[in-house]
């Protein structure tokens, strides 16, 4: 064994290129997933996806599902390539790396181009990456990590041995000469080559995913490692720009030791998920509800249902104070005090947010629904304000510029009300939005809570949700009677203004305007004069716009009552009218006495006093009684409209109550299905489990890993069948689980169920309402993290396997066995390195030969991993020509 060397972590981008860096990128996916790198590290890995067909990049950080994720960052190629380069090298992460117990190495990222050898685009790569570099000055290494299976299928040997030792021709150009000129190309600091056989000590061919594998492995060796910083290395990557000659080209072969620690949790999850849906089955089927508790759950169900009519019925004011008291109700329009939902669930404690988060944070949820419903009754207040007597008249006598004040202020204010009544919408809508979210959240809360139980909880469930679907089709069908019943209504309103609008007095049509046009028959005239043998006239009445954005017959109802306040108006006589009439009377009376009873003055003063009080006192009376009826036909005016905004705010709140109520019954249908085939949607979880199981028992022992690495459990060779093989390790944590829980509800299934449920109770959706796939996702995420608490100690040690002669010889083999060819050269690894940290090297250091490099990790690793490093010979499949474009 040689001196052993220190390194540590150094940071590294990956650039993969069109479909076989793609490829290979997935290969690295399953070598992450194998040996399980910590994230600290793998923030300063960095990874970028491009093609030539779309010479943009796609940027992730390195993990075990990267190519799966949404990327980071997408950019043009050259500019994300910088991007990358400044984030993975930023002071932070690498001071969150030096703060986790590790060791930088060195903190300029290394850079690996991958693709296929084939694939000219990489040579653009390569000077993007070099500029950038430049740019930026930083000096670092850039390699090639080359694919040449598919090159090799299909064309064999593209270049002659000489290519790479020859010397130009100095009576050539460059553009004439067959050979490179490497002083005046781009190139890399060193190119990688994965063939398509391993060609010694005995030749035999590999299979595509197995060469990708390989590359991939060896790709994330150097990545870790920190390779690449050994004397040994900085060597064969040092380039002088002035020799003829590229020599730089080579390959290295990896084999790990490995406990396969994500693999193993893999499979002992699903196998303890099927255990708990195996007893869940049973437990299912032999079910029997007591009487007691399905009248409970029936009991609950109305409630509930009670609970959520108590909130939709009109039962809330739309005006908080009497402020409509002044509107004179008449025979026509009698006032009717107009009520809408109350919503008062958005009042009461969120119990689902009080109980899944923070107080806080259900304080805020709290305060912003009550917020909403205060808007949401201020609103209703502004627009029903809008029409009150007390409001139109104190503005039509603060504005006194107004040719007819209080008909011009009516305009405006239904103006205003039209802005009020979509300002009232939005609220309302969103309102109702909210209202019916916390109806679903407590239906799922109630659900749960009968679902929940240990022993019947599914049937307790079903019998809820039948009894609750039955009360919902009753609501439904009442609040669709309601809704008629608000039509009825309102139409019954608008006959009866009709048949007031289009009295004989007052009403006067298109065809007739005047009282000849009456006298000869025709429809629609005045019939009675006024005081001043005025017509009121259709021309009289303003057509203002917000008669335009109200329904035909509501135009034409309000016309007319405004021809009847108009009539109403000229009916009142003036004071000269008054006098016209009262004088001549009280003179004619006065004449009349002295002419029977010739008195003294003294005893016609009497009489004449109290005549003329009469008088005055009768026309005060009339005058009243008239004026009377111009306040009765205003307030019918206000009231029209009060009525038809009362109108509209119910006709949009039958819709938003269906809106309410249609996604609770559908969530409710789908939790009743999902109830109905539990035990079915179980049993094909369970067989989908136990197929998923199987395939991570085949990937492990017969995919490409299998074939480089050694896979260790409790220090001896994990087994595919015989002992030591992947149940033999379920039944083991099974056991620990069972005796030595580490949480109490790791001990038996029933408890670890119930767990199960209470986290779902957590989540925004219930596991009656996840599809198969996200069902079982959740749950092995659960069944993870119970688990992984028993991945440790002696099930997961190196150390016996490391101490076996027989292990190391087997992994130099393996290592020893490169996917790479040279016509000349040597064909035996120039260097070997072991991998390690310290635990795990001076187990092995005995049985390490002379020529082995120790390189010790400061890694909290479960794995070794032996590097043996080829360089130089001319390779066969490698076209300079394509890779190693010249210099601008």
């Amino acid at each position: 064994m040689k001196e052993p060397l220190t390194l540590g972590f150094r940071p590294g981008l990956v650039i993969l290129v069109d479909e076989v860096g793609q490829n290979i990128g997935k290969y690295l996916q399953t070598v992450m997933h194998l040996v399980d790198l910590d994230d600290v590290l793998s923030q300063c890995i960095g990874c970028i996806y491009t093609s030539e067909a779309s010479p943009t990049g796609r940027y992730y950080e390195m993990s075990a599902t990267m190519l799966e994720d949404s990327p980071v960052r997408e950019d043009a190629l050259e500019s994300l390539i910088e991007w990358s380069l400044r984030t993975i090298q930023t002071g932070r992460r690498l001071n969150a790396i030096r703060d986790a117990g590790y060791i930088l190495s060195d903190t300029r990222a290394q850079i690996y181009i991958v693709g296929g050898a084939d694939v000219p685009y990489l040579a653009s790569v390569l000077q993007m990456v070099h500029r950038r570099l430049s740019k930026v000055h930083l000096a670092t290494n850039v390699c090639y990590m080359l694919s040449s299976f598919q090159l090799r299928q299909q064309t064999g040997p593209l270049v002659t041995p000489t290519a790479y030792a020859s010397v130009p021709n100095p009576s050539l150009t460059n553009s004439d000469c067959e050979v490179p000129y490497w002083a005046e190309r781009e190139i890399p600091n060193f190119c990688f080559i994965y063939e398509d056989q391993v060609f010694y000590p005995q030749q035999q061919f590999v299979s595509e995913d197995e060469s990708y594998y390989a590359l991939a492995e060896a790709l994330f060796g150097l990545l870790v490692t920190g390779l690449l910083n050994t004397p040994q290395l900085q060597a064969a990557l040092h380039i002088n720009p002035a020799t003829p000659n590229y020599g730089n080209v080579g390959s290295i072969s990896s084999s790990f030791i490995v406990f396969p620690k994500t693999s193993v949790l893999s499979y002992c999850s699903a196998r303890l998920s099927i255990a708990l849906l195996v007893q869940w089955l049973q437990d299912l089927r032999s079910q029997l509800v007591p009487d007691g508790r399905r009248v409970e759950a029936q009991r609950c169900a109305r409630e509930q249902v009670d609970h959520i009519q108590s909130w939709l019925d009109d039962t809330q004011p739309r005006l908080r104070e009497r402020t409509d008291a002044n509107i004179k109700s008449t025979k026509t329009l009698q006032f009717k005090k107009s009520l809408g939902p109350n919503l008062r669930m958005l009042e009461l404690p969120p119990e689902r947010a009080a109980k899944n988060t923070f107080s806080s944070v259900a304080h805020h949820y709290q305060n912003e629904q009550q917020r909403l419903l205060s808007q949401l009754r201020d609103a209703s207040q502004k627009l029903f304000t809008v029409f009150t007597h007390q409001q139109v008249y104190h503005l039509a006598k603060r504005d006194v510029s107004l040719r007819n004040p209080w008909e011009e202020v009516v305009e405006n204010q239904a103006n205003s009300a039209l802005d009020l009544y979509d300002s009232w919408n939005q609220v309302v809508t969103q309102a109702c939005s909210e209202a019916g979210q916390r109806v679903e959240a407590d239906l799922k809360l109630q659900v749960e809570r009968f679902w929940s139980h240990e022993e019947y909880g599914t049937e307790l469930a079903g019998i809820f949700i039948d009894e609750f679907l039955h009360r919902m089709s009753m609501l439904e069908h009442r609040y669709a009677l309601l809704r008629q019943e608000h039509t009825t209504t309102y139409q019954h309103l608008l006959a009866r203004c009709k048949d007031v609008a289009v009295d004989n007095r007052w009403f006067v049509s298109e065809k007739a305007s005047t009282i000849i046009n009456a006298m000869h028959g025709d429809e629609g005239a005045s019939a009675m004069p006024t005081m001043d043998h005025r017509l009121v006239t259709a021309d009289m009445v303003q057509s203002g716009a917000s008669l335009r954005y109200m329904p035909e017959e509501e135009q034409t109802v309000v016309k007319h009552l405004m021809q009847r306040m108009h009539w109403c108006e000229l009916q009142v006589p003036s004071l000269l009218n008054h006098l016209v009439i009262a004088v001549p009377c009280m003179l004619a009376f006065f004449l009349a006495s002295l002419a029977l009873f010739p008195l003294t003055s003294l005893m016609i003063a009497s009489p004449l006093v109290v005549m003329s009080l009469t008088i005055v006192m009768l026309h005060c009376f009339y005058h009243w009684r008239l004026q009377r009826n111009v306040e009765v036909a205003k307030g019918d005016i206000l009231l029209f409209y009060q009525h038809h905004y009362a109108h509209r705010c119910e006709m949009r709140e039958d819709i938003l109550r269906r809106l309410v109520l249609g996604p609770v019954i559908r969530r409710a249908q789908s939790i009743k299905e999902r109830l109905d085939t539990f035990d079915d949607f179980l049993e094909h979880m369970h067989d989908t489990l136990d197929t998923h199981a199987h395939s991570l028992q085949s990937e492990l022992f017969h995919g490409p890993s299998h074939t480089r690495d050694i896979f260790v459990a409790n220090g001896v060779r994990l087994q595919e069948k015989q002992k030591n093989h992947l149940d033999d390790l379920f039944v083991q944590i099974q056991q620990q689980r069972r005796h030595a829980p580490v949480k109490k509800w790791h001990q038996e299934l029933y408890d670890i169920r119930r767990e199960l449920i209470a986290l779902f109770h957590t989540e925004q959706q219930s596991l009656l309402e996840l599809d198969e796939q996200e069902a079982q996702q959740r749950i092995l995420s659960f069944i993870n993290d119970i688990i992984v608490y028993y991945l440790s100690g002696e099930i997961t040690d190196l150390k016996m396997m490391l101490e076996s002669q027989d292990t190391w010889r087997e992994t130099f083999d393996r290592a020893a066995s490169p996917l790479y060819r040279v016509e000349e050269g040597a064909h035996n690894a120039q260097y070997v390195f072991v991998c390690a940290n310290q635990e795990h090297m001076q187990a092995a250091a005995h049985h390490l030969p002379d020529y082995v490099y120790p390189i010790y990790l400061p890694l909290k690793n479960e794995w070794v991993l032996t590097m043996a490093f080829f360089h130089g010979g001319s390779p066969t499949s490698l076209d300079a020509t394509v890779l190693f474009p010249y210099k601008p």
